[in-house]
C-alpha cells in the first residue's frame, strides 16, 4: 500500500512507464475531518485490510480499537474538528517519442 512513498520506487515506476527528465517533489497539508465518528466510519468504509482485521475482532476488541483512536486523534483535535496531517508525492516526466 505504501511501496510508491519510497522516492526511488516511485521513480522507478515512471521510469518504467517509459518517461524521462523525472521529477519527484513531496508536498505536506492537513485535512479536515469533522468529528472522529467520520473519521472511524471512514477508516472502515475505505481501508480494506484495517476494516477486515477490525470487523472481524469481537465487539470488546473493536470497542478498544476505536478508544486507541481516540487516543490518537485526540492529538489533531481543533475546534472545528480533526485537522489531520497528510503527506504525498506527484511525479511527472516526459514520455520519450
Amino acid at each position: 500500500m505504501f511501496r510508491f512513498a519510497d522516492t526511488d520506487e516511485f521513480r522507478r515506476l515512471l521510469e518504467g512507464a517509459g518517461l524521462t527528465e523525472i521529477t519527484v517533489q513531496d508536498h505536506k497539508t492537513t485535512y479536515l475531518i469533522p468529528d472522529l465518528d467520520t473519521l472511524w466510519h471512514g477508516g472502515l468504509g475505505s481501508f480494506a485490510l484495517t476494516a477486515s482485521a477490525i470487523i472481524h475482532q469481537d465487539k470488546a476488541t473493536q470497542a478498544a480499537i476505536r478508544r486507541a483512536l481516540e487516543r490518537r486523534a485526540a492529538a489533531y483535535r481543533r475546534p472545528f474538528g480533526l485537522e489531520l496531517p497528510i503527506a504525498f508525492k506527484i511525479g511527472a516526466g516526459r514520455k520519450a517519442n
